[in-house]
């Protein structure tokens, strides 16, 4: 079929409606770069898949197919040696267990889509990489301690470390001889650290370093731990 018989018949437009209908970008894509067959063998077998998929559609009650991000750059960044983040990983997973659950749904013993069943069983899946991922990652900014035993090992010893700096500057708060420097008897955080608030005249009476300049008429303070 020529350009201008598709462009008559608005075969664009027929296009722009099924690609609508698609549930993620590459499904769209693809949905867009359909083209007319000459071949009545090739025309047939896409007739008997669509009813395949009317025959699915009507035994699952609705698309299987759920929403991934199109992880094609990341996996193109992935075979080059490139890292990817947290948020790219849990994309990844999602692709993944949106395939998984389309092979589920296609690859039956169902004998009236074998069409359907075939193209199934093409799709790959990776259940242990899929739930490594969700496992390991528990948002877009948060990594779980148990991703490996060497980042838990790791945030073991900085909670460690944290509370004996906490355990030291507690123990100035409760000092009789150190309150009478400080504007409050209080541990606070500052850019990540703990401090307590020093008056400005007594800063060379208690060892630290200054974190930060309140607004107040104070600095900072966080005591030295080593």
């Amino acid at each position: 079929m020529n350009e201008r018989n598709i462009r008559v018949l608005e075969f664009p437009k027929i296009l722009e409606m099924l690609a609508a209908l698609a549930v993620t970008d590459p499904g769209r894509e693809a949905a867009r770069a359909l083209m007319p067959s000459g071949d009545a063998a090739t025309v047939r077998r896409w007739q008997a898949e669509t009813e395949e998929a009317t025959t699915v559609m009507a035994y699952t009650g609705g698309n299987p197919m759920a929403y991934f991000t199109d992880v094609r750059p990341f996996l193109k960044l992935a075979k080059a040696g490139g890292t990817l983040s947290p948020k790219a990983l849990l994309q990844v997973a999602d692709a993944l267990k949106a395939s998984r659950t389309v092979r589920g749904t296609l690859v039956t013993d169902r004998e009236d889509t074998p069409y359907l069943t075939e193209m199934g069983s093409r799709l790959a899946t990776n259940r242990s990489l899929e739930e490594e991922i969700f496992d390991a990652i528990i948002s877009e900014d948060e990594i779980s301690d148990h991703a490996s035993p060497e980042l838990y090992d790791i945030r073991r010893k900085m909670r460690t470390l944290n509370d004996r700096v906490r355990d030291r500057l507690n123990g100035i708060i409760r000092s009789a001889t150190m309150q009478k420097y400080l504007m409050d008897a209080i541990v606070t955080m500052r850019n990540g650290r703990y401090v307590v608030p020093v008056k400005a005249e007594c800063r060379a009476s208690v060892p630290g370093i200054v974190h930060d300049q309140s607004g107040t008429p104070w600095p900072w303070w966080r005591r030295a731990t080593n």
